[in-house]
């Protein structure tokens, strides 16, 4: 039980970071949106593809259940930090959309990277990697279009 209250205490930190880093990024980036309206809709299709994954693990998983959640929220708090590399590509020649987009990509690779590991290292089945993949791609493109 007290390894479970530990994975309970650790996801909610990881998830709670990754919103208010995330939430920091895009209100830095409020120059790429046209509306505030909008910039809450973007971030909140990042937040439901998380909860998605949250309410499905609760649902389905057995006693990994935690654990899988923990991982998963560090995963998704790393991949917000890196938003932040930003920061660090502004010294480059590029615009800056493209230092956004670049940091946007370097968190996402990463984020899968460390998705499909938490899958592995949990035990769970390879499904919930690619189920979350698809989360992913279509949280994207709805991004895409609503910034359109």
């Amino acid at each position: 039980m007290a390894a479970q209250s530990k994975h309970i205490a650790l996801s909610s930190i990881y998830f709670l970071l990754s919103a208010l880093l995330t939430g920091l990024f895009i209100a830095s980036k409020s120059w790429l949106y046209p509306s505030v309206g909008i910039m809450i809709l973007v971030g909140s299709i990042a937040g439901v593809k998380w909860g998605i994954q949250v309410v499905a693990a609760l649902t389905f998983l057995g006693k990994n259940k935690w654990l899988f959640i923990r991982h998963i929220g560090f995963a998704c708090l790393i991949g917000s930090c890196l938003l932040f590399s930003y920061n660090l590509m502004s010294f480059l020649p590029f615009s800056r959309f493209i230092q956004s987009i670049a940091a946007i990509y370097l968190s996402l690779i990463v984020t899968i990277i460390l998705y499909y590991r938490a899958v592995r290292n949990t035990g769970i089945g390879i499904q919930w990697f690619w189920g979350w993949l698809a989360c992913l791609i279509i949280a994207i493109m709805l991004q895409i279009v609503v910034l359109k």
